[in-house]
């Protein structure tokens, strides 16, 4: 009896153990969010952010918007920031577009030293919605060499197409 008794506490022990061992690893299966590297062209940039916020939710609420943070310059976070501002900034009537576009066109992108341009036309059929996007390459601290975004304005609003031959659809 005092042997199953003993038994039946080292078993309780060791689940009792395992749980706890279990309960504190950490277990994400989301990838992680996109992050800005020096690799990365300012297109590639400005594609990532653009894709990250029209599948906002995925792999976690507001996701596409926190990847838009985490592109944007410092100066650009200091002026947006925190996060709780910026993603009420980006669900405003303003930039909403974003969240809710089903297509994006992507101008030709101007480069002139460490300051790039590009256009993109968001498309909520039958509105088309077009944004600046103005991109800096950093220079030293953390994101030394990285391009990231400085701000994007809001363009134009119209319900016909751009035409241009240059135009990249994704």
């Amino acid at each position: 009896m005092a042997y199953n008794a003993v038994m039946t506490v080292r078993r309780g022990y060791w689940l009792v153990t395992l749980a706890i061992l279990v309960g504190c690893q950490r277990i994400d299966p989301a990838p992680t969010l996109p992050q800005p590297g020096a690799g990365l062209n300012p297109e590639r940039v400005v594609s990532l952010v653009v894709e990250a916020m029209k599948h906002n939710d995925t792999p976690e609420p507001d996701a596409g918007i926190k990847t838009a943070f985490r592109f944007a310059s410092p100066a650009n976070r200091a002026q947006t920031g925190p996060i709780d501002k910026f993603i009420r900034m980006v669900k405003s009537p303003r930039y909403r577009p974003f969240i809710e576009h089903v297509q994006a066109m992507y101008q030709p992108m101007t480069i002139e030293g460490d300051v790039a341009r590009q256009q993109v036309t968001l498309i909520i059929e039958p509105h088309r919605i077009t944004y600046l996007f103005v991109l800096s390459k950093q220079h030293g601290g953390e994101y030394d060499g990285c391009r990231m975004t400085d701000a994007v304005t809001f363009v134009k609003m119209g319900v016909e197409p751009d035409v241009n031959p240059d135009v990249t659809i994704l």
